[in-house]
């Protein structure tokens, strides 16, 4: 399917991220998707296809298929569930402009809610990790990305440090934006290094968040989405990387799966690393942000702690990085996290942190299983205004 430039965002909601008590993952849905509607001025009877997260990453605390109905999008003629983790929200996209692209749908709704954080969720664990007595052992993704930290670490000399610097630059960055969660929070090099480990390299720091929130984003035509509210966002070019060779290989815990997945986005695009103008990289450890600039060639493999010592992510510097604060600071909401602030970026509407003039947008997903493997599955997204 050929996309280019023929599907855009034309509505965006986003609800209050954080702990949000009494309230259950549908109704903060609801409440996303009027907000998106009211952004978008289209009607509710106007949406086809409803294409969402699926319950299953933590289990309880997950939107269910009873939003539209709630939501009363009576005129709905899919109602889809999807789950592959971090790049659930990547592949969503992908389903919307295939629905779009057929004609069996006009406008659809893509999205994620979670009350995770009030309802004790271990997010992106098994049942048997909730349910395992223990605390020690190789449990989950805070394990696998250890391991991929100890290993870079090994490897090319990166230090506590320079991962510290991600986590700070995204700190600063949620405290230039009152809807982070860590807005009012600063937080230093120091604090990084004095936070608890969780699992050896990783600090507490190094960890995403867990939140409660919900987003709600609606896609349709190019041609459509000339006549409504907001300036449309287009979708430039969609790709994936999965996971489909013997697990525990040389090289899965010095790499993600980018190349394939930003070879196909690139490539239908017709961009490069040097058109992007501002990325919003999958960010559930810092680490992962590390491997992420490296295996989409914003510097050389190995090169990834000094660049970010340098200050070359930070808005005004060679490549502006998670200029909300993403999952680290500002809240989280999977792949949509970095989905939703793509889009505000491309509108220009990133508050204190709006990177001047930006055109073109990359936004990733990393979704993996926690067994081990550090390349189940990558997705880019590239968005331009």
């Amino acid at each position: 399917m050929a996309l280019k430039d023929k599907f855009a965002v034309v509505g965006l909601g986003i609800t209050k991220q954080g702990r949000i008590p009494g309230v259950s993952s549908n109704g903060l849905y609801v409440e996303a998707i009027n907000m998106a509607l009211e952004d978008s001025g289209v009607s509710r009877h106007d949406i086809n296809g409803f294409v969402y997260q699926q319950t299953g990453i933590g289990g309880a605390g997950f939107a269910t298929g009873d939003v539209p109905r709630n939501a009363g999008l009576t005129d709905c003629r899919f109602i889809w569930a999807m789950q592959t983790g971090g790049v659930t929200a990547t592949a969503t996209v992908q389903a919307a402009c295939a629905l779009l692209e057929s004609g069996a749908a006009n406008y659809v709704i893509i999205g994620y809610s979670s009350t995770a954080l009030s309802q004790k969720v271990l997010v992106g664990g098994s049942a048997a990790e909730r349910s395992t007595p223990g605390t020690w052992g190789h449990f989950g993704p805070g394990a696998d990305h250890a391991l991929a930290a100890r290993r870079h670490m090994h490897l090319y000399g990166t230090t506590h440090r320079q991962m510290g610097a991600i986590a700070v630059n995204q700190r600063d960055n949620a405290n230039k934006r009152p809807d982070a969660m860590m807005y009012g929070r600063p937080m230093t090099l120091e604090d990084h290094a004095n936070s608890r480990i969780i699992s050896e390299p990783l600090h507490m720091f190094d960890f995403c968040l867990v939140s409660d929130g919900a987003c709600a984003i609606i896609i349709t035509t190019a041609e459509r989405a000339k006549t409504h509210k907001k300036p449309p966002v287009y979708i430039m070019g969609l790709g994936f990387g999965h996971q489909v060779i013997t697990g525990f290989r040389k090289e899965q815990y010095t790499t993600l799966e980018v190349a394939p997945s930003k070879a196909a986005a690139f490539k239908e695009a017709g961009v490069d690393v040097k058109d992007i103008d501002v990325a919003e990289l999958y960010d559930c450890f810092t680490i992962t942000v590390l491997l992420e600039l490296e295996d989409y060639g914003f510097c050389r493999k190995g090169e990834g702690g000094p660049f970010i010592e340098s200050g070359a992510i930070k808005v005004g510097g060679q490549i502006p990085v998670n200029t909300s604060g993403n999952e680290l600071s500002w809240g989280y909401m999977q792949g949509y996290t970095a989905l939703c602030e793509g889009i505000k970026q491309m509108r220009g509407e990133g508050g204190g942190t709006q990177v001047k003039d930006a055109e073109v947008c990359l936004v990733s997903g990393h979704g993996g299983t926690g067994t081990g493997s550090m390349q189940y599955a990558h997705g880019t997204c590239v968005l331009r205004r």
